[in-house]
């Protein structure tokens, strides 16, 4: 069924829709010109002499869900040569916590039969894992002709019915499937062939977020006062929040305000909102000190403004640390960011009502810590002041002591897929 599939439909498809690049050029955004490079890059890695490569899959913020097992398997093989992939330009700036622990970095050719099978012949992997849901399907149809075993770690599906119909005629021929929740692991037994080992260890992610909770902090605030993070907010998200930024204010909270564009048209429209309000506002970029230690900011310059306007990425998630709450973003827009990084800060978590794609931000919703819901449901503006105004009610020593008890319960996915995943491995040596 696969072979019909990528024959009759997928191949001509693809292969037609490639051919009208040309004649639309002009009108592509830079993004998509950058991903369209991305896809001619040549790569010059022969790896066909090694005997124990590992290939990672990712497009771009899914790698997050690949670095904790990458960083396992590194311990649990030390000699092995570990290669990831990625589909998406943007996953680059996501590389560097773990680069100590990959060889090499590819970016993912056109999914064509000949630039395919040349990338994998060149990388010759003992397995190939997929974070998350960065399929492509010549290259797995590639891979079961070379009879290569591959894996998906923190496999989040929604069953929808494109989604049954892709699980059906190209995962039967996979190794083993790491599912986030039991009820998924449950449903696509149901589909799948019994070959396929499926199991529900949990969100590698969480591992992620704890390994870098872990490490230094990249910032330092200053913590005689309680302040509350707008993260990765869109326009749709803003809108909400706008309305009621001065109540916000007073219910004695600084905000720090972290856009998902941090672009100079982005941070100059939020820029002219805070004047239209008289908030008084600085920007990250004029309050950075650089010191050994990391950046600082100067306690006596951060009094004189009510928010801080992030306009410098890779500090959301030493923001978090210390907040008295977070909202996380694109939850009033379509879909929400990850909720992760807060949670496992042990905070109060607000979202809009969009958050079906986040199994995390469904699961706390239902949890209630010290009287208050973890991740609390806004739908309007009004709902958000709420959802803040509860937070001055707990004792947040207390709420994170509770908070980090219940979060401990989802660690270690990461070192379970990978023991998952070696015994598959020496099952097929020994049969």
């Amino acid at each position: 069924m696969m072979k019909l599939f990528i024959y009759l439909f997928y191949r001509p498809l693809y292969a037609f829709l490639k051919s009208l690049i040309p004649v639309f050029r002009k009108k592509l955004n830079a993004k998509t010109l950058v991903w369209l490079e991305l896809r001619q890059t040549n790569t010059d890695v022969d790896l066909r002499s090694e005997k124990n490569v590992f290939w990672f899959h990712a497009s771009s913020g899914e790698i997050e869900y690949a670095k904790a097992i990458i960083r396992e398997l590194r311990k649990a093989k030390p000699e092995s040569t570990i290669v990831v992939t990625y589909s998406s330009p943007s996953a680059i700036k996501l590389f560097d916590n773990i680069k100590s622990s990959v060889n090499h970095f590819i970016p993912l050719p056109w999914d064509q039969p000949n630039a395919i099978a040349d990338l994998i012949n060149a990388i010759n992997p003992q397995a190939i894992v997929f974070a998350r849901t960065d399929f492509w399907p010549e290259l797995i149809y590639q891979l079961k002709k070379k009879n290569i075993p591959s894996f998906i770690a923190s496999y989040n599906p929604s069953f929808n019915a494109w989604n049954r119909f892709f699980n059906v005629v190209f995962f039967n021929h996979f190794k083993g499937i790491f599912c986030v929740h039991p009820s998924q692991a449950s449903i696509l037994n149901s589909m799948l062939s019994k070959d396929v080992s499926i199991a529900a260890p949990g969100d590698t992610r969480f591992d992620q977020v704890f390994w870098r909770l872990a490490q230094p902090s990249k910032l330092t605030i200053p913590l005689d006062f309680s302040y509350g993070v707008l993260g990765s907010t869109w326009l749709e998200d803003e809108k909400v929040i706008t309305p009621i930024l001065p109540a916000l204010l007073n219910l004695g909270f600084k905000l720090f305000w972290a856009p998902h564009e941090t672009n100079f048209e982005n941070t100059e429209r939020i820029e002219l909102l805070l004047l239209e309000l008289k908030i008084k506002y600085k920007r990250f970029s004029e309050l950075m000190t650089a010191q050994d230690s990391g950046t600082v900011i100067d306690a006596n310059v951060l009094s004189q403004y009510q928010v801080i306007l992030m306009d410098k990425v890779g500090y959301l998630a030493d923001l978090y640390r210390n907040a008295a709450w977070a909202f996380v973003g694109g939850s009033f827009k379509a879909k929400v960011h990850s909720v992760m990084e807060p949670l496992c800060c042990a905070i109060p978590v607000i979202t809009g009502p969009y958050i079906t794609n986040s199994p995390e931000a469904l699961r706390y919703h239902q949890v209630i810590m010290n009287d208050l819901r973890v991740v609390q449901l806004a739908h309007d503006s009004n709902e958000f002041l709420q959802s803040v105004s509860a937070v001055r009610s707990i004792q947040p020593k207390d709420f994170k002591k509770m908070l980090i008890g219940h979060l401990e319960q989802n660690r270690y996915a990461s070192v379970k897929i990978i023991k998952l995943i070696l015994d598959k491995l020496q099952e097929n040596v020994n049969s």
